[in-house]
């Protein structure tokens, strides 16, 4: 199954669970249809050097939400991508660093 799916091979994984009535393979069949373009074709994007983990998403998250912690700020919903912009700007020592001019 792990291969299958590695390759791309979704219908091929769908199929081995054929003839099996188990819930658990109902439910897998399903997710697999449901979710067929979703599904990325790994072993593809690990020969194209395209990065197959959450690391390099994750770190930019972290650094993200370091960069906007301030004490005893909050935000309002619709005010985060100004904050967010001005604060990454400040710490990057960017020129950009009005609103008006840089969103």
């Amino acid at each position: 199954m792990k291969q299958y799916l590695w390759h791309g091979w979704v219908d091929h994984a769908i199929a081995e669970f054929e003839g099996l009535h188990s819930r658990q393979a109902q439910n897998f069949q399903n997710y697999l249809r449901k979710h067929r373009e979703r599904i990325p074709w790994y072993g593809q994007y690990q020969q194209l050097g395209i990065p197959i983990g959450s690391g390099d998403v994750e770190s930019r998250i972290k650094q993200v939400g370091v960069r906007v912690k301030l004490p005893g700020a909050r935000w309002l919903p619709q005010n985060v991508p100004r904050i967010l912009h001005l604060r990454c700007a400040y710490l990057n020592h960017s020129d950009c660093l009005s609103i008006s001019t840089c969103i």
